[in-house]
Parts: C-alpha cells; structure tokens; sequence
C-alpha cells in the first residue's frame, strides 16, 4: 500500500495485476470464481499528463470569478496530486484533505454539509460514481450556482443534462453524452 500511495501521490494511475489459473474449474463458475484466490505479481504507474495549458486555463477562471472543481473517479491521493499540479490547489496544504472529498465521505454527508464544504474550499472529489456527480451539479444548481459540467461517457449524461451548461468532449466523447450537452469541445481541452 506504501509503494500504492507513493505512486499515487506523483499524480501516477497505478494499475495492480494478479492471475489465476483457471484450469480444472466448470466453465460455469469461471467468472464467479475467477477473482478468487489470485496470484499477485505487481503494481505497473502511467501517467496522463495534463495539457500544459490547463493551469494558465484555471488561473484565468479564477480572475474570472469562476470557480473550479475536479469531479474524478481517480483515488484520492492520485486526485489530490494532479490538483496541485495543475493548479488547482496549492502547494502549501491545500491539498490536504480539506479541499478534496472522496465518493465515500459524500455517501454520509448532507447536501447543506456538501455545499457549505465546497463554499469553504473544497475542490476535489475522488472516486466519484455518476450518480455522485449528478448528485454534486444538483447541490451546486439548488444553491443558485450557475455551473457548467464536463464530461464523455454515457454516465455523463445525467450530470450534463442537469448543469446550465452541459459539456462533452468531442473527441473521446459518447454520443449519448454528446447529445446531452449543450456544448462540445472539438479538442477535448478545458482550456477552449
């Protein structure tokens, strides 16, 4: 787990591998038993670097007045990382755990806590599911914020429907997404 969060917290997506010989077991129960007693053999780090122009691309919000908040299924720590890298949180603690939540702290919290949280400086949240991200745009929209949400998958849709602003990512983008939008970004980048 050390070397996990190590990986992590350079703003690196790690992947884990294991196998299992499935030999022997009915082809019936392969999928049922097939995550079972796995023989691990190691952890692998890549990294989707962000587009440089991102962090000119926040700072321009912010003298906008526009606040921006990271909504990832990434790990938290993965999430925390590429914030400060980009920007988004500073290095000087801010990207601590009080400016990120995670899908797990969200289940438990009340809307008015979520909201009263993101007004005090909340900017990420981790391992976010789409019902969770609909979830945030509702909360956002109910507190008379005007909000713009990006996306590209089919669980996207939802989310992007409910922002005054739907977003999808042209390139990677779902059609479904897409037609749920009222924007599409041609280059998938944030700073357009």
């Amino acid at each position: 787990r050390k070397l996990y969060n190590g990986m992590s917290a350079e703003a690196l997506r790690v992947l884990a591998f294991a196998y299992r010989d499935l030999a022997g077991i009915p082809k019936g129960k392969q999928l049922e038993e097939g995550e079972k007693s796995l023989t691990w053999v190691g952890m692998m780090a890549m990294i989707d670097p962000p587009r440089a122009d991102v962090g000119r691309a926040i700072a321009e919000c912010r003298d906008l007045g526009i606040s921006v908040i990271m909504i990832t299924g990434d790990y938290e720590v993965t999430a925390r990382a590429i914030a400060k890298n980009i920007g988004l949180t500073s290095a000087e603690g801010e990207a601590t755990a009080q400016v990120a939540i995670s899908g797990k702290e969200l289940e438990k919290m009340s809307d008015k806590e979520v909201y009263r949280r993101i007004k005090s400086g909340v900017c990420v949240f981790a391992r976010i599911a789409p019902e969770q991200k609909l979830r945030i745009a509702a909360i956002l929209k109910k507190n008379k914020q005007v909000i713009a949400m990006t996306g590209d998958g089919v669980n996207d849709a939802p989310a992007l429907k409910k922002a005054d602003i739907g977003v999808a990512m042209g390139i990677i983008g779902t059609d479904v997404s897409k037609e749920a939008s009222d924007m599409i970004l041609l280059d998938d980048n944030f700073a357009s």
